[in-house]
């Protein structure tokens, strides 16, 4: 039941997301927010994800502690 559902939700939640990436991207719009579920964020421009930069700071990659 649960893989059924997610085969039949997947396309429309794609559908949405793809809007709103051209949306944003049209508009200039860094994030969008969905206010009707306690001001989730829907779409966020990866160029403000600065995890790498964070991860780094911290002596962290993806796999691996550097500063051990």
């Amino acid at each position: 039941m649960f893989k059924k559902r997610q085969e039949l939700i997947k396309p429309i939640q794609d559908k949405i997301y793809n809007t709103l990436e051209e949306i944003a991207t049209s508009k200039n719009y860094a994030f969008i927010f969905d206010k009707a579920n306690g001001a989730s964020i829907m779409y966020a421009n990866p160029k403000f994800d600065i995890s790498d930069e964070v991860l780094d700071e911290l002596g962290y990659s993806f796999n691996t502690q550097k500063n051990q």
